[in-house]
């Protein structure tokens, strides 16, 4: 019997060994072992991921930059709502109307009033001091909205408009302290017209 020439591990063999393991699967098991999520956008290189790449129905709306999808078509038009209720007419301009000057004396209560013209609507309103005296010590006693005035005793009266009514003037009361000098006043209304 001949003897056989024992086989030897060489460098060789391992490499030759190593790549056949490595062309017969180990890239795919290699791949296969690496973790969920584990290939980012660090991995891939630029223009790595092409559309043969990417599987049909897959993207979305926001996965595309704006203008790249096309358009569908118009829609029906939708029906006509109901009609609005008119509202009434705006105010196109606010004038300030002053009213007759008040002069209580010492120890006296005067009364100013301003009123709007006909069609035109209170939007405010308050009075004025003129002249600041040197000793001058007076109480607002009211400044308001009236809606008419009465004659009460041969005083006229302004009453105040009721709540939700409109109003059609302004009125200021006040009182003269005592020791002062006369204290000159007018009170004036803000009026909206259209």
């Amino acid at each position: 019997m001949r003897n056989r020439p024992r086989p030897r591990l060489t460098y060789a063999n391992v490499i030759a060994t190593l790549a056949l393991f490595l062309a017969l699967g180990g890239a795919t098991a290699y791949a296969a072992s690496l973790g969920k999520n584990s290939v980012g956008n660090k991995q891939l290189k630029k223009n790595a991921v092409t559309g043969a790449k990417v599987k049909d129905g897959s993207l979305l709306a926001g996965d595309f930059k704006a203008g790249q999808l096309p358009s569908g078509e118009r829609g029906p038009v939708g029906e006509r709502g109901p009609q609005g209720v008119a509202g009434a007419p705006g105010a196109t301009s606010v004038v300030t109307r002053y009213g007759y000057e008040g002069k209580p004396k010492e120890d006296e209560t005067g009364q100013s009033f301003a009123s709007c013209l006909p069609g035109e609507t209170v939007t405010g309103g308050g009075f004025e001091i003129f002249g600041e005296p040197e000793e001058v010590e007076y109480e607002l006693l009211s400044s308001g909205p009236t809606a008419g005035e009465a004659n009460v005793e041969s005083d006229v009266v302004y009453t105040p408009p009721e709540d939700g009514s409109p109003a059609t003037g302004w009125r200021v009361l006040i009182d003269n302290g005592e020791p002062s000098d006369t204290v000159f006043f007018r009170a004036y209304v803000m009026c909206a017209r259209p």
